[in-house]
């Protein structure tokens, strides 16, 4: 996919429409949520669609959002989340399977059978801009030092009542795991992140002036609002190294991430970043809403 090109009029302002973190797993407001965003974005007519992962917990929940998609006449742009990549145990692609296999292959194949791009795997050109992408994932960087934990606390997963699923959900070699082997850690999951995006941006770099990145953790610590008790979780919230490479890059333009589950724009060393979600849905909100407030749209 990568190197991929749709071109649009020469001139004229590139309209992107992007959510995040729809998570249909949550509840069935959700699902319904979806189908209204999937209407609103297709009702808008934008250029491209992006959307930022953590749709689902499993390939089949995936498959149902991208479903609800695929009808809109625009590129369509993915980066999957860390719930996208969970572990399977019953998901009948075959036995062994771990959570870089649905990386590396599974979800890519799903997105092309979809009619979407996968940016974790090469940039996508629209016009005279090129979108690069990644799940970005974490590395404690972003956790609050009013804690004072050690970077053992994090890797352990949990910590007071504070429990972070992906030490169970997520591994990085089969699973399950045989007896005394280890996944990759999260470090090295991030470092591989950053090196294969970089790689990516340096590619784009030499075809078009103007890059927007789409990294579903968060590349960016002022992106990050911390709560008034220091929170364990936001260890997990994302990884400096991508915003360090991001600044690192001037022809970066504007970031749109997702995962922390508060919206918010923001302008960090001259690119625009933004963060649309719609995280869990009950039955006492009103869903309109919550579509509503799950969508934005970049101008380019």
């Amino acid at each position: 996919m990568s190197g991929r090109q749709e071109h649009v009029k020469e001139g004229t302002v590139m309209r992107v429409a992007y959510t995040s973190d729809i998570h249909i797993d949550v509840s069935p407001q959700n699902l319904h949520a979806a189908k209204q965003i999937a209407a609103l974005m297709a009702d808008a007519g934008p250029d491209a669609v992006v959307l930022a992962g953590d749709l689902g917990n499993t390939l089949k929940e995936l498959a149902t959002v991208l479903e609800f998609f695929k009808y809109i006449d625009a590129p369509k742009l993915f980066v999957p989340g860390n719930h996208d990549l969970w572990v399977e145990r019953d998901a009948g692609f075959g036995e062994g399977s771990d959570s870089g296999e649905k990386y590396a292959s599974l979800i890519p194949a799903l997105c092309d059978r979809m009619g979407f791009v996968d940016l974790g795997h090469g940039p996508f050109y629209i016009g005279d801009a090129a979108f690069v992408g990644s799940i970005g994932w974490y590395d404690y960087s972003l956790a609050d030092p009013r804690l004072g934990l050690s970077e053992g606390d994090y890797k352990k997963g949990r910590y007071g009542d504070s429990k972070w699923l992906d030490s169970e959900m997520v591994s990085w070699r089969r699973y399950p795991r045989a007896a005394g082997e280890e996944g990759l850690s999260d470090k090295e999951i991030c470092t591989g992140m950053v090196r294969k995006l970089e790689s990516h941006i340096i590619e784009a770099e030499k075809r078009v002036d103007r890059i927007v990145a789409v990294i579903h953790t968060c590349p960016f610590p002022e992106a990050l609002p911390r709560s008034e008790e220091p929170d364990y979780l936001d260890a997990f919230y994302g990884c400096e190294q991508i915003g360090q490479v991001l600044l690192a890059h001037k022809k970066i333009e504007a970031c749109i991430t997702g995962h922390k589950h508060v919206n918010g724009d923001w302008e960090i060393g001259g690119i625009r970043v933004h963060r649309r979600i719609l995280g869990g849905v009950g039955p006492d909100d009103s869903i309109g809403e919550r579509v509503q407030e799950a969508v934005g749209f970049l101008e380019l």
